[in-house]
């Protein structure tokens, strides 16, 4: 039969109770760092479509001003992706 040691158990209890505290507040570090890389990443994807926007504008206007046709791109022409 096993002899129980109350100060062994108390041991364990506190060392697993500080364990606790350092996950808990590891994991609210990480959700933290996450929120802000997600935000970080939405505001890279907005200003990255502003670009994009203003390039395909400028393109359209360099294609008016020099009577250029616009060439469909294959993500242009979706009449072959409905056939």
């Amino acid at each position: 039969m096993t002899v129980f040691d109350i100060d062994t158990f108390e041991r364990r209890i506190s060392e697993l109770v500080r364990a606790y505290e350092t996950l808990r507040a590891d994991h609210e570090a990480l959700v933290a760092t996450h929120a802000d890389e997600v935000r970080r990443n939405e505001d890279v994807r907005s200003r990255l479509a502003h670009v994009i926007e203003r390039i395909r504008a400028l393109e359209a206007e360099t294609q008016t001003e020099t009577g250029i046709a616009t060439r469909p791109t294959d993500a242009d022409d979706t009449s072959r992706a409905s056939s």
